[in-house]
């Protein structure tokens, strides 16, 4: 049986998923200080699932110890934790001095420009070329490396 702490939790979740559903870029708003959560992995999981935009939003930085490498290290292990989505970019930020908080809604913008950015078959075929991929087969038929179509967009 749930108990009167976890109400407020999932009514929480439930909303955060409804927000994404009419969204066009997700922002995941983590705790920095604590890292991320078995609950942050399953939302991401649903950004994923659904083909979102995302942006990975590391709030309370100002609480992490920091040296030389501590962004590209935590960025790592974060990238690593979250490896569903680890195509989002990753804005470090502080909610109570409002640092950095203007780069989130950079970071939206450029995610969204992405995620409408439409790609070529020829531009497909360049990079599938250059990767060296095999000609598939069917059968007795071979395709050309030039069967390759975009039908729709919008994923990340």
């Amino acid at each position: 049986m749930a108990s009167k702490k976890d109400v407020p939790e999932k009514l929480s979740v439930k909303t955060a998923i409804k927000a994404m559903t009419r969204s066009d870029v997700t922002v995941l708003v983590l705790d920095a200080f604590q890292g991320p959560t078995e609950q942050d992995f399953r939302l991401a999981e649903r950004v994923q699932l659904s083909g979102r935009a995302c942006v990975l939003c590391m709030n309370k930085w100002d609480l992490v110890p920091k040296d030389t490498d501590t962004m590209q290290q935590y960025e790592k292990n974060l990238r690593g934790k979250l490896r569903n989505i680890d195509w989002a970019n990753i804005v470090f930020t502080t909610a109570t001095t409002g640092a950095r908080v203007q780069t989130v809604l950079d970071a939206v913008k450029d995610a969204a420009s992405e995620h409408r950015r439409r790609v070529t078959t020829a531009t497909i075929n360049q990079v599938r070329a250059l990767k060296g991929e095999p000609l598939a087969h069917t059968g007795d038929r071979r395709l050309s490396k030039t069967d390759v179509t975009i039908l729709s967009w919008h994923t990340p």
